[in-house]
């Protein structure tokens, strides 16, 4: 009789603790798995392949965060991006393909000036003076002069790790002067050592980069 009675009694401390809530509930299934943001980062890599579609984009980035835009370029050209962030300046990329209708063909992406949230290849991030770009590249290379519309454009790697970081695919950048120029002489089309005398005292800051991909035929 005293057994039972224990028990008894137990079942019954076991019943008052479940209606006061010291004894939850056991899980029904598994906890949601956490929202994964996409790494910021540009380079000649997933999700930025020739294979990328803008549908892929729009499945990594989230379908309101990817849209298409007409943007201006060049002495008075316009072109249209799919764009990612479009309400966000810190994240936004622009991401141009071949077929821009379709969005398929995937050739480039570029971050520009406010975007500096973004990486790129070898740690590359906006507002980067030239000398951390030199370093990112293992060597010195050659910026177009300034103040005209395709100023500032890196032309030439000289062979260094940014040159190519990928077969067909190469880093682009560009760079705005920070500084009042003494020197006219980095001013205008031709291109100059971006360790030279006149290019330093113009004090470079990154303001654009990104990478583009190309078939042997468009080289």
């Amino acid at each position: 009789m005293r057994g039972g009675l224990g028990l008894a009694v137990l079942a019954l401390a076991v019943v008052g603790c479940r209606e006061a809530g010291d004894v939850p509930e056991a899980p029904k299934g598994p906890a949601p798995a956490p929202a994964i943001t996409p790494s910021l980062v540009i380079g000649c890599m997933a999700p930025f392949t020739p294979m990328t579609t803008r549908a892929d984009l729009a499945a990594a980035f989230g379908e309101s965060n990817v849209t298409q835009q007409t943007v201006a370029g060049p002495e008075g050209t316009q072109s249209i991006v799919t764009v990612i962030y479009p309400n966000d300046s810190k994240r936004r990329a622009e991401v141009t393909f071949s077929d821009a209708a379709a969005g398929t063909g995937l050739t480039g992406v570029t971050v520009d000036r406010d975007a500096t949230e973004w990486s790129g290849p070898n740690g590359l991030k906006i507002g980067d003076a030239i000398e951390s770009v030199e370093r990112s590249n293992g060597g010195g290379f050659m910026v177009s002069g300034f103040d005209w519309d395709y100023g500032g454009f890196v032309t030439d790697w000289k062979g260094g790790q940014l040159a190519t970081q990928a077969p067909n695919c190469r880093t682009v950048a560009r760079f705005q002067r920070t500084a009042n120029l003494e020197d006219t002489k980095v001013i205008g089309e031709k291109s100059h050592a971006s360790n030279s005398k006149g290019m330093l005292a113009a004090e470079p800051k990154l303001v654009w980069f990104g990478v583009n991909w190309s078939t042997p035929e468009q080289k």
